[in-house]
């Protein structure tokens, strides 16, 4: 059912929206080989702005040799958000729609306003959503 629900809701939003899920966050076991996979590049580039930003912002001091599974669940909505705002960052789009689902769940109020802040300032234009928990209704962050 679970599985279900989420092909109807990529079906339904990914057009118009860059989808985070808190249950598929990750291709990949590291952020390094996501951003091969992401970018293309065999280059850590993205991986060590991340760090940096997560240090300095959100005082997160991210260890690219650890597997992503071992961070709490609030860190790795962080590591997601600050890594593919990078990538939007670096393939200069703007005004991006990021949808997530079950993501803000896991974080601080704190967190949540910090996150929302940092990332309005890196890109442009930038409107966060999440799926109400009823999985229809869609509200702006």
């Amino acid at each position: 059912m679970v599985i279900k629900m989420h092909e109807i809701i990529y079906e339904k939003h990914s057009k118009n929206f860059f989808i985070l899920d808190f249950d598929h966050l990750f291709i990949s076991t590291n952020l390094y080989d996501e951003e091969i996979l992401i970018s293309g590049k065999n280059s850590d580039i993205l991986v060590e702005k991340t760090k940096l930003e997560l240090f300095k912002n959100f005082e997160i001091n991210f260890d690219r040799n650890k597997d992503l599974e071992n961070y709490s669940g609030g860190e790795k909505v962080m590591i997601a958000l600050v890594f593919y705002a990078l990538v939007f960052e670096e393939k200069k789009q703007e005004h991006p729609k990021i949808l997530l689902i079950n993501m803000l769940e896991s974080l601080s109020n704190e967190n949540k306003n910090l996150v929302n802040i940092w990332l309005k300032n890196i890109i442009s234009g930038v409107k966060l959503y999440s799926l109400d928990s009823d999985a229809i209704s869609i509200k702006e962050v």
